[in-house]
């Protein structure tokens, strides 16, 4: 199987959103990776992350949190002001 990390970069930055943070950590000796990307959408400040053990992983929950975020925003007409999506309505 073809590793989507570029794909999902790729993606996301074409779609506006911009690194924040990039961590690469152990816990418990098992590497993980850490990455926050935020946006303007509509004058709303966005984020979203994900966390994982592979860069992959954690960039394809990413790019479907967004996917989800925007869909929400843009369904609701928030278009001011900073938001913050409730976990139900994932």
């Amino acid at each position: 199987m073809a590793d989507l990390t570029a794909y999902y970069l790729q993606q996301l930055r074409v779609d506006g959103w911009t690194v924040a943070a990039h961590y690469d950590y152990y816990l418990e000796g098992v590497p993980h990776t850490f990455w926050l990307f935020t946006k303007v959408y509509n004058g709303v400040l966005i984020a979203a992350k994900g966390e994982a053990k592979t860069d992959e992983v954690a960039l394809r929950e990413i790019r479907a949190e967004t996917l989800a975020v925007t869909k929400y925003l843009h369904g609701r007409g928030i278009t001011a002001g900073t938001y913050r999506l409730p976990k139900d309505d994932l």
